[in-house]
């Protein structure tokens, strides 16, 4: 071979070389969320558009369990990476603790088996809502320790 072409040679090798070190540093680089659109753990404000969504989606899981409306005085309310949890008391629709005279779990509240509490994972959806992953109503006992090995949510959203 020629020294030109071994000059060609060299020169094209060292630019895939140039090429290949600016790729694998680029994807060793840390990410910054604000840019790659992950959210960080932050707790919702309930009057967001993300809380009302949450809530809405919320709403309307108790009134498919229980048959019947309620509002929610929010315990605590997380979100991150597009999942949210939320603990709250639940109450009529007027503010009074919630009744459950009427819905399936009448008898054990009358017999002390439910409480007042909703809790909920939910994750964000592509119509810019949320969906209920999993809930409870009426616990009596912390049934979302497990929720995030189960449901591979961030662990950080269930703590106080």
């Amino acid at each position: 071979m020629t020294t030109r072409r071994w000059r060609v040679l060299l020169a094209v090798q060292m630019s895939l070389l140039a090429v290949c070190v600016a790729m694998v540093g680029a994807g060793c680089a840390s990410a910054d969320p604000s840019t790659t659109g992950a959210q960080q753990l932050h707790d919702v404000n309930q009057d967001s558009a993300e809380g009302q969504a949450i809530l809405k989606a919320a709403a309307a899981d108790v009134d498919g369990q229980m048959g019947k409306s309620a509002k929610f005085a929010v315990k605590s309310f997380k979100a991150s990476d597009g999942w949210s949890f939320l603990s709250a008391q639940l109450q009529n629709p007027d503010g009074s603790p919630f009744d459950y005279a009427g819905t399936p779990l009448a008898e054990a509240a009358a017999n002390g088996g439910a409480s007042k509490r909703y809790v909920g994972l939910f994750r964000s959806n592509q119509n810019n809502g949320w969906d209920v992953v999993t809930s409870a109503v009426g616990a009596t006992a912390p049934v979302w320790t497990e929720w995030a090995q189960k449901y591979s949510a961030p662990a950080e959203l269930f703590g106080s």
